[in-house]
C-alpha cells in the first residue's frame, strides 16, 4: 500500500479510536428536536467508545491475533459504512458502464480490501491526543461532516474529516478526509487507470488477487 493511503488509514484508525464523549451543543439541539434518531456525533462517539473498551481488553493479543482484528472491524466499524455508495463514488463513471453483477463483485472485493487494509492498521494503534471540533448541522439535513484533529506526540496535528449521509434514519460514513486528502479520491485515481486501460472485470480480478 502506497505512503498516501496508508496514512489515510492510520489516522482513520485513530480518530475512530480516540474520539470521546465531548459533544458539541448544537449536538444536543440535535438530539432534542428529534430524540429517536442518533445524530452523526453520537454515532461516532458510541463507536469509539466500544472500540476503546476492546483495545483496552485484548490489548496483548492485537498483535498476533489477525481474527481478534478482524472482528472487531467487522463489529465495530463496518456497519457504519456504507460501502455500496462508497464504491459507486471510487468508481465514478465506470459504476455506469458496469453490469450489475459487476458491480455487486467489485463492491465485494472492495470491502474485503479496506477491511483487510483496516485491521492491519490496527494492530499498530497508540495513544494519541485530540482536539475535538464542534459538530453543526449543515444546510442538508441527510448529509454532515464531523471533524476531529489528531495531535501525534511529534509533528503537526492531523485533521480529519468524516462525510457521513443519512440512510433509513441512520448516519452511515461513505468518506474519510485526512488533511484534506480523501480516501475515495485516491482510490478513484488508482481504480480509475486501471479501468481505463484494463477494463472493470480485470480491475475486479485484480482485487480478487489481492485480496487472495
Amino acid at each position: 500500500m502506497n505512503t498516501v493511503l496508508k496514512t489515510l488509514f492510520t489516522s482513520l484508525l485513530l480518530s475512530v479510536g480516540l474520539l470521546s464523549s465531548q459533544v458539541a451543543s448544537a449536538e444536543d439541539a440535535a438530539s432534542a428536536q428529534n430524540p429517536a434518531e442518533q445524530n452523526p456525533a453520537e454515532l461516532v462517539k458510541e463507536v469509539t467508545e466500544q472500540v476503546l473498551a476492546k483495545l483496552a481488553e485484548d490489548k496483548d493479543r492485537l498483535g498476533t491475533d489477525k481474527n481478534l482484528v478482524n472482528e472487531y472491524v467487522n463489529e465495530f466499524v463496518l456497519p457504519n459504512f456504507d460501502f455500496a455508495y462508497m464504491s459507486q463514488l471510487v468508481l465514478g463513471k465506470y459504476w455506469r458502464k458496469a453490469t450489475a453483477e459487476e458491480r455487486s463483485q467489485f463492491t465485494d472485493e472492495f470491502r474485503t480490501l479496506l477491511v483487510r487494509t483496516y485491521a492491519n492498521s490496527l494492530t499498530n494503534y497508540s495513544d494519541q491526543e485530540v482536539e475535538y471540533l464542534p459538530w453543526r448541522a449543515g444546510s442538508d439535513p441527510d448529509d454532515t461532516k464531523v471533524g476531529v484533529e489528531i495531535i501525534p506526540q511529534a509533528g503537526p496535528s492531523i485533521p480529519i474529516d468524516y462525510a457521513l449521509h443519512r440512510i433509513d434514519g441512520k448516519w452511515k460514513v461513505y468518506d474519510v478526509a485526512v488533511d484534506g486528502l480523501s480516501l475515495v479520491t485516491n482510490y478513484r485515481r488508482s481504480f480509475g487507470k486501471k479501468a481505463k486501460d484494463d477494463g472493470i472485470a480485470a480491475l475486479i480480478a485484480d482485487l480478487k488477487a489481492k485480496n487472495s
